[in-house]
């Protein structure tokens, strides 16, 4: 039996700093493409890491590139569904995407743009200049920049411009991701509370009557945040199958009230260190988000330090 709370201890997230996805072909790339998707990949993930290092407000930001760490002809030897389900999770955990296009791309860039999209981050897609980008992606509506490139300094120059610009979108996605799964809990929990009663037979009903895979049921029902990949028209299938409701996805539960115990801490931590009343409108904010996503929380928030230990870690996560 899955866990039907919304588990997300505070401080224990893999990864504290923004992180960019970077796509591009690794499957079907000849020996001469290889090298040039090697060295543009380098320069692109050392440019990111610089371009925040040295930056006037210097920040943290990490890239996550399948091309390093699944790479087949490195010699990764996971299987496909294995694949697909780290890609997937890595595009769902970032807060935007590079995509490098070579040789027209691949069906796999293709699907991690699309994911991209649908989570509504930020896109650069970077192709060489002898090589025009696909009409349909240049008129995909999204936050999409696309760039010819002709060279390594052209290369730089992008990836420069499009951290500058969208700084504070990745910056800010930790927020807004946490907001939209509590935005996705209920309707997750409804749906993994009908399968969970069913039996193997009734299962295979659901699945055949919605056309969703049995796996893809699992991750739906599985991360809050998945949910938000997912088409409508999937949803509406699934919940029509299991005669569940759609109705906690247009209209969430507001997030609780804190307790007068966790507000007079707030307001003492406020005092003590000098907080603006923004700040405390913030702090009060993530806090009904976290006690919404419920499960075990190891900050009972009722008392300043309390307070001082949730704002450390939210900056950590963010």
């Amino acid at each position: 039996m899955r866990s039907q709370q919304l588990a997300l201890p505070m401080g224990d997230e893999p990864e504290a700093r923004p992180i960019l996805y970077l796509a591009c072909p690794l499957t079907a790339v000849d020996p001469a493409t290889r090298k040039l998707v090697d060295s543009w990949c380098t320069h692109i993930c050392n440019t990111v890491t610089e371009t925040a290092a040295e930056s006037g407000d210097p920040w943290e930001i990490g890239v996550h590139a399948p091309w390093l760490w699944s790479n087949p002809a490195r010699g990764d030897g996971r299987e496909p569904d294995a694949i697909y389900t780290l890609n997937s999770h890595k595009v769902r955990e970032s807060a935007g995407v590079i995509v490098l296009s070579l040789a027209g791309g691949s069906t796999g860039i293709g699907q991690e743009l699309a994911w991209a999209v649908a989570l509504r981050l930020p896109v650069l897609y970077l192709h060489p200049h002898d090589e025009p980008a696909s009409r349909q992606v240049l008129g995909t509506p999204g936050d999409l920049e696309v760039v010819a490139f002709e060279d390594a300094a052209d290369l730089v120059d992008a990836v420069r411009r499009f951290l500058r610009s969208r700084r504070s979108v990745i910056e800010d996605r930790a927020r807004r991701a946490l907001g939209e799964s509590v935005k996705f809990a209920a309707l997750r929990v409804t749906l993994a509370e009908e399968w969970d009663r069913r039996g193997n037979f009734e299962r295979s009903r659901v699945q055949a009557e919605a056309r969703i895979h049995q796996a893809r049921i699992a991750e739906l029902l599985e991360d809050d945040n998945s949910l938000g990949m997912a088409s409508l028209s999937e949803l509406a299938a699934l919940a029509g199958a299991l005669s569940a409701s759609l109705a906690s996805l247009g209209h969430p539960d507001t997030p609780p009230e804190l307790g007068d115990r966790e507000r007079e801490a707030l307001v003492q931590a406020c005092d003590e260190y000098d907080w603006s009343g923004s700040k405390a409108l913030d702090l009060e904010r993530s806090a009904q988000l976290e006690v919404a996503r419920g499960g075990t929380r190891r900050l009972t928030l009722q008392s300043p330090e309390d307070w001082i230990r949730f704002d450390r870690r939210r900056h950590e996560r963010a």
